[in-house]
């Protein structure tokens, strides 16, 4: 019978299986993912540390929190905190740890398929003696109406390290790190806080501090107060009024000190009664300290004017000293009509005076220059008084430069000037009287001294300086003088002069000679000589008979030139006392 049982329960059994052809492989686990957090706030027994759960894997996460244990790779067979489910950041308390112990913590999440746990950190709880650090407060210093410094110096840490340290400060006893803080680093030892943006005139009270794992300490209180700020004016000083005319004047001032607040707006104000203000006329000029001028215009005629600058900070407008004037009478009226040159050096100009401004005439007349506003500072022709038409010549001038020219006229009041006209003198020309004497040559590209800007030539005396002379003095001497280009003449009769000294022959006598005040003539050399037999007809006074040049020969003779037909002659040092012309040439 038992044995019948046994066969009826086997049986039994066999009817209810099924077959799973997978019952033999290994199940795939989902756990979840997450990390452990720093630890914090460790004291000598608790700490706070938590972790991130980022994916929960197969299925909700169940369980979440923290493991430790004084041995690594803690599991949640350890000491577990827990935290709540679910994925996302979660935060633990650890409490009742030993003091000056190491610890080791794994953040852990469990889900369906099992237990995940974060990286592994370790943390040492604080020794149970610690306690706050000691520190003092360093007294204030550079205290403005501002800012301020002031800091502490941390002596003891009293076995946890000072995390946190710097100054706090209010208005009100014991300041806390609860009011306004400056933080300055961490550490044992002296530190400096720069306090800004605090009101004026304004008692403050500072204490340093310091944070290490048991708490935060305060140093000894101290106390200050901020500078008061009192706004005062510019101060600032009036100039004289120049340039006075009928309806114009020239101010203006110097702002010495800004007091300490930036000067905004700065100038003149002026009116015809005393004591002006901004309120009355002004003329703004800039910003800042310093000197500056300001220009009155539009000013009505023989009127009184008061005159005071003024410049405006934070605190308000100050004024300068007063001064006064009074404008002109009115000036006269006139016009330049028309200017134009004569030659190279002189030019003529025609004016108008058609109202002497109500005062007579004293003198008028053109003034010139080469810049393009002349007045009577620089080269006038005076031309009469009165009113009316006047024509004046101008004498003087340089060839191929441009002149301003304007007319003017004087009368008690003032002077009053024209409009600027402008005219070029022309060119030098050969045959012209310029400096003394007569234009011979005008150097052309390739000459020596040739100066495409300036003309430059030579200039022959008006005459012969001798109808008969010798080139050398008494008796044959080499003087080296062999230069024959154009400009080497005065060179030439140099050398011939200091070869054979004092007496009466060609090169002397050239030498000697003065013209209108010009002493620099000289023997024109060979090549000179010919361009003044070229142009002999824009001159007067050659004899067609032979005239000496300054330059030596080969031979040893001297070169003369026939002013007949051109020919040109090396005499041999006997023909060199023969007599011949001379003229003289200078250089311009």
């Amino acid at each position: 019978m038992r044995n019948l049982i046994l066969l009826i329960i086997l049986f039994a059994t066999l009817l209810g299986c099924k077959h799973d052809a997978s019952w033999n492989l290994p199940k795939v686990l989902h756990l979840a993912q997450l990390t452990t957090n720093d630890i914090t706030q460790i004291t000598n027994t608790t700490a706070i540390t938590g972790g991130i759960v980022t994916k929960e894997g197969a299925d909700k996460v169940t369980n979440k929190g923290a493991c430790y244990a004084t041995t690594p790779h803690p599991t949640i067979q350890n000491t577990v905190i827990r935290s709540g489910v679910g994925a996302g950041t979660f935060t633990v308390n650890l409490n009742g740890l030993i003091p000056n112990t190491k610890y080791y913590l794994r953040a852990y999440a469990t889900n369906i398929d099992g237990t995940a746990y974060g990286n592994e950190i370790c943390f040492t709880t604080t020794n149970i003696f610690a306690g706050l650090p000691t520190l003092t407060t360093t007294a204030v210093t550079k205290i403005t109406n501002t800012t301020a410094a002031s800091g502490g110096n941390i002596t003891n840490d009293s076995g946890s390290a000072v995390i946190a340290r710097g100054v706090c400060y209010s208005t009100s006893n014991n300041p806390t790190t609860k009011d306004s803080l400056i933080t300055s680093g961490t550490g044992l030892g002296n530190f400096i806080s720069n306090l800004s943006r605090l009101l004026p005139n304004t008692t403050y009270y500072v204490r340093a501090y310091a944070t290490n794992g048991i708490g935060t300490a305060y140093g000894n209180q101290g106390s200050f107060a901020t500078t008061q700020v009192i706004a005062k004016l510019p101060l600032l000083t009036t100039n004289s009024t120049s340039t006075i005319t009928s309806t114009t004047a020239i101010s203006g001032g110097n702002v010495i000190t800004d007091s300490g607040f930036a000067v905004i707006a700065r100038g003149v104000c002026y009116n015809t009664i005393p004591l002006p203000t901004t309120s009355n006329n002004t003329v703004a000029s800039g910003t800042g300290t310093g000197s500056f001028t300001s220009n009155l215009t539009l000013l009505s005629p023989a009127t009184t004017y008061y005159v005071r600058t003024y410049a405006t900070n934070a605190a308000g407008t100050a004024y300068g000293n007063q001064v006064n004037f009074t404008t002109l009478a009115n000036l006269p009226t006139l016009t330049t009509d028309s200017v134009a040159p004569i030659n190279s050096l002189s030019a003529i100009c025609r004016w108008n005076i058609s109202n002497d401004g109500g005062s007579a005439i004293i003198l008028s007349g053109v003034c010139y220059s080469t810049n393009a506003h002349p007045t009577i500072l620089d080269s006038c022709r005076d031309g009469g008084s009165g009113t009316g038409t006047f024509v004046t010549g101008m004498s003087g001038l340089l060839p191929n430069i441009t002149y301003y020219v304007r007319a003017y006229a004087r009368n008690s009041v003032g002077t009053a000037y024209g409009n600027v006209l402008n005219f070029t003198t022309p060119s030098l020309s050969i045959g012209q009287n310029y400096e003394g004497g007569i234009i011979a040559y005008i150097l052309q590209p390739g000459d020596p001294g040739y100066n495409s800007s300036v003309q430059h030539g030579l200039i022959a005396a008006p005459s012969d300086q001798s109808t008969g002379i010798v080139w050398w003095n008494g008796s044959y001497v080499t003087t080296g003088a062999t230069g024959t280009a154009i400009g080497a003449g005065l060179a030439n009769t140099n050398a011939i002069i200091a070869a054979q000294g004092a007496g009466s022959y060609a090169a002397m006598l050239c030498h000697n000679l003065t013209l209108d005040g010009y002493t620099d003539w000289y023997l024109p050399s060979e090549d000179e000589l010919y361009e003044l037999f070229i142009n002999k007809s824009y001159m007067s006074g050659f004899s067609a008979y032979y005239y000496w040049s300054s330059s030596e020969g080969s031979s040893g003779g001297a070169w003369f030139q026939w002013f007949y037909d051109g020919e040109r002659y090396n005499s041999s040092h006997y023909g060199e006392g023969n007599p011949y012309y001379v003229r003289a040439v200078r250089s311009f």
